[in-house]
């Protein structure tokens, strides 16, 4: 296998994904170690040599191999087969004494070396486009209380008040002179009493209004706003052989390409 600053190693094994049975990486051994290739960066193949698009430092994640368990030469082999029935690449026979097969576990599948496809069957790769959508929701929480309650204020109040007092009035008459008098000329005194009105205050507390205290359950509108992601098709290489069509129907719409 060759990268573009020179010789990367020897592919040993091929990944493969456990539903749709694509190969996904290749594990290539070299300098004395297995590192994981994708297959995306491989640009074609020369005969038994890969050509892979990138530098050799670019391909540095190590191949975990505790991840993976061994898998019989006969369900390879079915494997193999059943992927080629199908249109994809076939996995190498099992028995070739330079592959190793296994299968990790929930996830990928590993087995020998691709080859092309055979001669007559048809290469189908789908894949979906996805993109998020905001879906905004209502939380209930505590904005706050609200405290209600009586306080005691003063002011002067003036407030006016009839009131009536008596008083004494003298009328004098004059008399004819000479007239008779009866009893003797002495001292004499009256008493006449002289009554008045008095103001007195009290205090009287009344109602004077009534609060009601309820709570009201106010809409509005609020936006929120975020970022959301969008996957968009991308042909890199060969864009003039690729001939793009869209589907009509109810479901998602997976890209196709045919070979």
């Amino acid at each position: 296998m060759l990268a573009a600053d020179g010789e990367l190693g020897e592919a040993k094994h091929v990944v493969v994904h456990p539903q749709t049975k694509e190969v996904t990486e290749l594990v290539v051994q070299g300098d004395g170690r297995d590192f994981v290739v994708p297959a995306a960066s491989i640009r074609r193949s020369e005969g038994d040599r890969v050509l892979v698009d990138g530098n050799r430092a670019a391909f540095a994640r190590p191949f975990d191999r505790g991840r993976y368990h061994a898998v019989d030469d006969e369900q390879a082999d079915a494997e193999s087969s059943r992927r080629a029935a199908h249109g994809g690449a076939p996995l190498l026979n099992a028995q070739d004494d330079s592959v190793t097969v296994g299968t990790r576990t929930g996830e990928t599948r590993t087995a020998g070396a691709p080859m092309p496809a055979r001669a007559g069957a048809p290469a189908d790769y789908r894949l979906q486009l996805l993109e998020e959508h905001l879906r905004p929701s209502t939380v209930r929480e505590h904005a706050g209380d609200v405290h209600v309650g009586k306080r005691v204020t003063e002011h002067a109040e003036t407030v006016e008040v009839p009131v009536t007092e008596e008083r004494v009035v003298i009328e004098r008459t004059p008399v004819q002179a000479g007239a008779p008098a009866d009893g003797e000329i002495r001292e004499q005194t009256f008493t006449v009493p002289v009554m008045k009105e008095r103001v007195e205050a009290r205090k009287e507390t009344v109602v004077k209004e009534e609060v009601s205290i309820q709570k009201q359950a106010v809409r509005h509108t609020e936006q929120v706003q975020d970022t959301v992601r969008s996957e968009e098709l991308d042909v890199r290489d060969g864009a003039a052989l690729v001939e793009e069509r869209r589907s009509h129907g109810s479901g998602p719409s997976p890209l196709g390409r045919r070979g």
